[in-house]
């Protein structure tokens, strides 16, 4: 067996000459692997660290979102379910001091499916029950009073949080088009993205 020798007893390991650049522009040894495994980097390419956001992710559960489609199956309210439960845990993965909620159009009115909040499990799970129940969708949607709830339930949240209200809709009809411009304009001015 061979003696064990101490760390200034071995040859010298230069690993500042292997530096490499991250994406954010800051200098990483390329020595330093993760000590976990697969862990994910640090440095997300195009995610803003930071920013506190509030986002009204808005469903349409019109009566189009329950039909069954050849390439949305087994219906498009499901496929929109799965992709917004998608986009809640990915969402708090890169804002973790983020809120969302997520509203619900349908019978031409919009009400709350979950309140502002940061834990995913409840959004996910209420997205899970909304595309798991036979009544979830009926009528038209109206994405005019979905932004009118937005504006309202964005108006109690400080003004340095940025507000955005991302809509998911499954068929783009609007019979009233110059009352939806004119709520547009009034969400511009409560600074609603």
């Amino acid at each position: 067996a061979e003696p064990q020798s101490y760390a200034w007893e071995s040859e010298l390991q230069r690993t500042w000459d292997a530096v490499e650049e991250t994406a954010d522009g800051s200098l990483r040894s390329a020595a330093a692997g993760s000590w976990r495994p697969g862990e994910k980097p640090s440095v997300q390419v195009g995610v803003r660290r930071g920013v506190m956001r509030a986002v009204l992710l808005v469903l349409d559960c019109s009566r189009h979102a329950a039909e069954h489609d050849v390439e949305m199956k087994p219906s498009r309210l499901s496929v929109m379910c799965d992709a917004a439960s998608d986009f809640a845990g990915r969402f708090f993965e890169q804002n973790p001091v983020s809120t969302l909620a997520v509203l619900v159009t349908r019978r031409e009115k919009a009400e709350a499916l979950t309140q502002l909040s940061c834990n995913v499990r409840q959004h996910q799970q209420a997205l899970r029950a909304l595309a798991a129940s036979d009544d979830g969708c009926g009528g038209d949607a109206s994405l005019q009073n979905a932004l009118e709830l937005a504006r309202d339930t964005l108006s109690s949240v400080a003004s340095f949080v940025s507000r955005e209200v991302p809509p998911l809709v499954c068929l783009l009809f609007f019979i009233i088009i110059v009352i939806v411009l004119l709520t547009f304009a009034r969400c511009s001015s409560s600074r609603l993205r």
